[in-house]
């Protein structure tokens, strides 16, 4: 565990969230980190905006538009709401309404 603790000190802070970017892997991440200092999805997405990647060797204008879309996926899909987390929620709020209103979950909420 103490090891995994060094490791992860040496890693850029941002790194696990852009791990989770498509196209985007260790090597990459550590070569935008010491050449362009992006840490965080934020300054990938400045970097981009500013053409920045495509000066950089193993990128270019066609990374630069591909990782644009991942990262919009990417924020497309952390919009939404973890089923196990809408559940209770829901749960919570048909309660509540249950006194004054008839309340019952949508189908997408209710399939379980």
């Amino acid at each position: 565990m103490e090891k995994f603790e060094k490791l992860k000190e040496k890693a850029p802070s941002g790194a696990t969230e852009l791990m989770e970017i498509r196209g985007l892997g260790a090597k990459k991440i550590k070569n935008l980190s010491d050449a362009l200092g992006v840490r965080t999805l934020s300054d990938l997405k400045n970097a981009i905006i500013a053409h920045r990647l495509k000066r950089l060797e193993g990128f270019g204008e066609k990374s630069e538009k591909n990782l644009a879309r991942a990262i919009e996926q990417y924020e497309k899909s952390h919009a939404r709401l973890a089923l196990g987390k809408a559940l209770p929620l829901a749960d919570e709020v048909i309660s509540a309404l249950k006194a004054s209103v008839k309340a019952e979950p949508l189908k997408s909420i209710s399939r379980k």
